[in-house]
């Protein structure tokens, strides 16, 4: 399909991240299954010395197939589960390779600081006992004993426990894995024919003897573990073992009549229609088939059926004389191997949780024909199949809600010093986030009370909006470049920040002595980071803390550097986009400023009624103080809706899964804001106190000269022919004065700027731009700039 591929380099970060999420999840999920199984051992009285008492499945694996022959794998796994609540408690994964220590030790050099997955140098065979030890080590964490334990016939799994356990190590009792000493038997079966050609053809040791040998050993198994009589029934299970040849080869005198139909009298006929059923069928066909895969798959499960364990008890057309005497004596040492371990096989258990576990891996790691073993993917994958044996086969939606809710809690309790009260928010899309409120901001402040030279000040603030972030901000317009800014801004000041930072308690002196010329007394204090008690992703850094007559408030100090010899007066009439304006002989701060969105912010985060805004500049000397108010209505109606979306749209989701330097790139969330502020809206009218319902001038002839139709035709023609092809005026940036039509029908010219081009190309006839007027805090959206330029209802004043 040629489709284009993730490139290598990506796909190992986001597989190592995985991998780390995964661990932890696989850790919390082997943590509870323990506290339940303890509680369950505590409700059915199981102890030993006091402490709880649990019986547990153990088994391992290998990255790749051994075949019986080739112990060789690079990764190992085994994993410990618990017999009640059939979910793992520990898992543990054994790697002898790393790629980079190995290209490294090949080429000569030393290798550099990686993350090593190589845990294991000794033998792939012992990788399992020493995961299983480990794990009964940990029991000892989370104060239980595993007392009792499944597996296979694996002797030196037990030899290790009680080795290196202490204490309890020596008094752990193994229980067999019935289907596999069945198994065990059946591979011993057939490597005795292999050994023996003289006991393969029928009425011998042929392929259905073999099979009615080991169902006849699992059926007493299994029959022999209902009884009550434990004590009994191990001593009934050995016998029926060591007896099974001579109840197969048709010697019925030494069977037990609970096991035996012969010799029940009611199940005579029942074992005549075995005879006459079996007979036919008594071939050896040892080679009937070529196919390996299918012999193999064949070995380990014909006779294992309930029926078939059935139809072992009865009886067939063999008779004693057909044993060889070296066929009886070999028969007898590989059944007295099995009878000698009846005490443990009696209760039935199998390691069939385990067997699952291990065939749920080999879906994970591609049916043991890949190498996962490189770089870690072994263990990725060994994770993933322990999430989805815990969990369920909902196992990735569960876990990867559960991961964001982690990832997005663990990001805000790094940047919101929690206390212990408990409120629940939701964060789109449908992902409920777990807020810890802040009960200690007065710490807090005492941490980051030196600002920059706070790094847990520069650390709180790249992880939420601060008041100096408050800017007007046009939905539509590309966010990534703002996210970069806002969290990998590599700025440390430059010669007007340090000249700003320098001369701030110069200004705050200034300020002071200001007051008490006027008779204030006034005191500031430092402030450090301050976060909203409300919305935790806000927050604010106030240049100080006035008390004021016992009054409390604000100052936020601007120092101004320029090059242009010129006062505040001067620049507020001839510096664009200065922040103060002259109405009536007084400065005063534009309401449609980033510093007046600033100061609002500050004031609504840190619930404070006022704030000084002071201005300073040296060249030449001028300082210019005013006090500026709370405008809840501003905050509430207008400032807070656009924050909150702005977060949970655009700064969230980079916080929770960065993507800056990878492949896509920073998201782009599209309108994250879609409220538009159209002429005539109510909220206008608030924040300006002026009408706003203005018209369009209608275009109208001044003159009342009738104009002949002739001359309009030959216009016409004379324009049609030179007609050519020309871009209009360009208005992005522009300074313009507009014509609007009032409410009263009066006209009046507007001053404002054309901030950008929404629709279509700037100077075409169709064009829709945002237009940001001087008493509007909200631009507006336009499409008739063209034509009012055309109309002389529109003037460019920058020119």
């Amino acid at each position: 399909m040629d489709s284009p591929t993730m490139a290598q380099n990506t796909f190992s970060v986001i597989e190592k991240e995985i991998n780390q999420w995964w661990k932890v999840m696989v850790e919390e999920e082997m943590s509870s299954a323990i506290d339940l199984e303890k509680k369950i051992a505590i409700e059915k009285n199981r102890y030993h010395e006091d402490i709880p008492s649990i019986t547990v499945i153990c088994d391992g694996g290998w990255s790749k197939r051994s075949h019986k022959h080739s112990y060789n794998a690079l990764g190992g796994v085994a994993v410990i589960i618990g017999a009640e609540t059939k979910k793992i408690l520990h898992i543990g994964i054994r790697n002898k390779y790393c790629y980079i220590c190995n290209r490294c030790n090949s080429l000569g050099l030393t290798p550099k600081d990686h993350e090593c997955f190589k845990n294991w140098t000794e033998s792939s065979q012992s990788m399992e006992s020493d995961i299983i030890v480990e794990g009964f080590l940990k029991a000892n964490d989370f104060g239980v004993r595993y007392m009792h334990f499944i597996a296979d016939g694996d002797s030196s799994i037990h030899a290790q426990i009680m080795q290196r356990v202490p204490v309890w190590g020596k008094l752990v009792q193994k229980m067999e894995c019935a289907n596999h000493i069945t198994k065990c038997l059946r591979g011993n079966l057939e490597n005795l024919v292999n050994e023996n050609p003289s006991y393969k053809g029928k009425g011998k040791l042929c392929k259905r003897t073999r099979i009615r040998i080991v169902s006849a050993v699992r059926c007493s198994i299994r029959r022999r573990s209902s009884e009550i009589n434990k004590t009994l029934a191990i001593k009934n299970l050995e016998h029926d073992i060591r007896n099974t040849t001579s109840h197969i080869y048709g010697d019925h005198t030494r069977c037990n009549e609970d096991f035996c139909k012969v010799k029940q009298t009611s199940d005579k006929n029942h074992s005549n229609e075995a005879q006459t059923d079996e007979i036919d069928n008594d071939d050896d066909d040892d080679n009937g088939d070529d196919d390996i895969f299918l012999q193999q798959s064949e070995m380990w499960t014909q006779g294992t059926s309930l029926q078939a364990q059935e139809q072992s008890r009865g009886s067939y057309m063999l008779c004693n004389s057909d044993l060889q005497s070296g066929m009886r004596r070999d028969l007898a040492l590989l059944l007295n191997n099995v009878a000698r371990k009846a005490r443990s096989l009696i209760g039935n258990f199998t390691t069939n949780l385990a067997e699952c576990w291990m065939h749920m891996r080999t879906k994970f790691d591609g049916g043991k024909m890949l190498n996962h073993c490189n770089r870690g993917s072994w263990h990725t994958r060994c994770y993933a199949t322990a999430l989805r044996f815990n969990k369920g086969p909902t196992w990735s939606p569960n876990v990867g809600s559960k991961l964001l809710n982690q990832h997005l809690v663990y990001i805000l309790k790094s940047f919101m010093n929690s206390g212990n009260n408990v409120s629940t928010i939701t964060i789109p899309p449908k992902t409920s986030v777990t807020y810890l409120k802040l009960t200690s901001s007065k710490l807090k402040k005492k941490k980051t009370t030196l600002q920059l030279c706070s790094e847990i000040w520069k650390d709180e603030r790249k992880k939420r909006i601060t008041a100096s972030n408050f800017v007007k901000r046009n939905s539509k317009i590309k966010i990534a470049p703002l996210i970069k800014q806002l969290l990998y801004s590599t700025f440390k000041g430059n010669k007007t920040t340090r000249i700003g930072i320098k001369e701030e308690k110069v200004t705050i002196t200034e300020y002071v002595n200001i007051k008490q010329k006027e008779n204030i007394h006034t005191k500031v204090e430092q402030s450090g980071l301050v976060i909203d008690k409300h919305h935790k992703f806000l927050g604010g850094s106030p240049d100080g803390i006035v008390t004021e007559n016992n009054a409390k408030g604000l100052i936020e100090i601007k120092n101004l550097v320029h090059d242009k010899n010129i006062n505040l007066t001067q620049a507020s009439m001839s510096v664009k986009n200065f922040c103060l304006e002259k109405i009536s002989n007084n400065l005063k701060l534009k309401t449609n400023h980033n510093y007046y969105f600033q100061c609002q912010g500050l004031l609504n985060v840190c619930y404070l009624p006022w704030i000084d805004f002071v201005v300073r500049t040296l060249n030449p000397y001028d300082i210019h103080i005013e006090r500026i108010y709370k405008d809840t209505i501003l905050w509430q109606t207008k400032m807070i809706p656009k924050l909150t979306a702005f977060y949970h749209n655009a700064l969230l989701p980079e916080l929770v899964s960065p993507r800056y330097n990878k492949y896509p790139g920073i998201r782009e969330p599209g309108i994250w804001y879609t409220e538009v502020p159209y002429l005539g809206s109510t909220s206008s009218q608030q924040t300006s106190g002026k009408v706003k319902t203005r018209r369009r001038k209608p275009l109208t002839v001044e003159s009342d000269t009738e104009i002949d139709e002739a001359v309009v035709k030959t216009t016409s023609k004379v324009a049609k022919r030179s007609k050519r092809k020309c871009s209009g005026p360009k208005f992005v940036g522009r300074e313009i004065l507009h014509e609007w039509v009032e409410e009263n029908n009066n006209r009046k010219w507007y001053k404002g700027r054309v901030i950008s081009v929404i629709q279509n190309k700037d100077g075409d006839k169709d064009a829709v731009y945002e237009v940001l007027y001087e008493d509007c805090d909200e631009p507006y959206e336009i499409d008739h700039l063209l034509e009012d330029f055309t109309n002389s209802s529109l003037k460019l004043i920058d020119l």
